[in-house]
Order: structure tokens, then sequence, then C-alpha cells
């Protein structure tokens, strides 16, 4: 921020309290930004029920990915990231979300057997979710990209942004992580780290609490994934599928032995 001042850009700035329980400071926050900008605050709180009812298509997307299959892991990431910002566009956004969510309707279910979560920022790997899908992976649950839709239901701006999982500590996210595992039966996680991004010091703790396999992925530009990734990346969802394959195995042979 301080760079741009010294280039005589104007800034403003917002802060999320420390804890999210701090919704006092939180609503100081945006009553100063709406002040601002010069926008009524009341209004704001007009928009947001209109903009709630344009993030419900995204949040039908996101249902059809996990439970009926028929929206791939690329398209969720397109879909829940692009709520960040409705691409520029809240009409347009919504006309394209509910003609995306037409098409849908339509398709076959995907027949991948193996669901994989993507945890972390969303990553910038241009061909990442076609390549897991090529190996047999559908991705069923892009953490933050989802946050980014505001996925609980709220009445108020408070209430929305104290939900919100991304500015506040690592176990408001491992929260939401655990319980969206055992409700969309993810085998596996991928744990996507940017270079040289705080965040990066997470995966620790991730791997404390979550008793799943997970595969960190380390990525510090833009592009198309590298052979070294795409090797871990295989041997990672082929040991998935050993696990998910041996034990349903397993079982298969106790119950013939019995």
């Amino acid at each position: 921020m301080e760079i741009f001042q010294s280039e005589d850009i104007e800034t403003i700035p917002f802060a999320y309290p420390h804890a999210k329980s701090d919704r006092k400071f939180l609503h100081d926050q945006l009553i100063m930004l709406a002040d601002t900008l010069g926008v009524d605050y009341g209004k704001a709180e007009e928009m947001k029920k209109h903009l709630d009812t344009i993030r419900s298509n995204i949040h039908e997307i996101d249902r059809l990915t996990w439970l009926e299959n028929t929206v791939t892991g690329e398209e969720n990431h397109i879909w829940t990231v692009s709520t960040s910002d409705l691409m520029g566009d809240y009409t347009v956004f919504e006309e394209r979300a509910v003609k995306f969510l037409h098409s849908v309707h339509e398709r076959n279910p995907i027949q991948h057997d193996l669901r994989i979560g993507v945890v972390g920022i969303p990553p910038i790997c241009e061909d990442l979710y076609p390549f897991l899908s090529s190996i047999g992976a559908h991705v069923v649950f892009n953490e933050i990209q989802r946050q980014f839709s505001m996925p609980y239901p709220t009445k108020t701006l408070v209430e929305q942004y104290s939900q919100y999982t991304y500015p506040y500590d690592i176990f408001s996210r491992l929260e939401d992580i655990q319980q969206e595992i055992k409700q969309r039966n993810i085998a596996g996680l991928i744990h996507y780290v940017q270079s040289f991004c705080h965040r990066h010091i997470h995966d620790k703790i991730i791997r404390r609490h979550v008793r799943l396999p997970i595969l960190t992925l380390d990525c510090d530009r833009p592009g198309p994934l590298d052979g070294a990734m795409k090797t871990r990346i295989e041997a990672f969802i082929e040991m998935l599928k050993y696990h998910e394959h041996g034990s349903e195995a397993a079982a298969e042979s106790k119950v013939e032995m019995s």
C-alpha cells in the first residue's frame, strides 16, 4: 500500500479483525469502507441480498460437482473463483451461470471413482484440473474458491464476512475442510501452496489435523505443470487408487472367507 501511495495512487485501507468473533471491529471497518466510497451502508446490505441470489447459482454448481457428479473440478474452480469479482459485471455473470446450469442438466455423471479435494489458495497451474481428470481423479472440493462464493446462509454483511474463513486463522479453515471431507466422501487432498506466500506454513498444521493422504503442490508462477509435478501427482493418485481398491478387495476377501 505504501508503494502505491509513493506513486500517488489512491489507496483505501481495510482490515479484518484477528478473531472472527470480533464483529464490532468488522462492522466498523465496513462502515468506514462504505463512507470512503460514498456508499450508503443500508443500500450495501440491500445489494448483499441481491448478490446472495446470484451466488445461489454457484452453490448449485458446487452441489452438482460433488453430489450429482455432472460438473468437472475445473468448471467448479472457474465458477467459484469467479465469485471473487463476479466477472466484473454481476448481471452478465448471473446470465452465464444460469445458462451453464441449464446445459449441465443434460449431462451424464462423471465416471471417475476417485474423489479428491484441493485446499489452499486457488491454483495458477493452468492444466492441473484437466490433468487430474485425465488420470481418473474427480475434484469435488475447491476450498478457498468455494469460500469466495460465500457458501453459508447469512442475513447481514457482518455475519457474512465473519463466517468467511479465508481472512482468518487456519483453525477456522480446518473446521470447514473437515466437514466437507466427510460430506463429499473425499479420499485425499492436494494442498496447493504458492512459493513465498506466508500460507505455506499452514501445510504442517493441516497435515497434523487432517487424517487423509495429502500431496503438497508448490508452484511459483503461472503456466503448465512441469514433468516433475505430473510425476508426483500421478504417483499420489495411484497411491490413493491402490488404497481405495485395496481396502475394497480386502473387505471382499474377508466376506468370501467367512
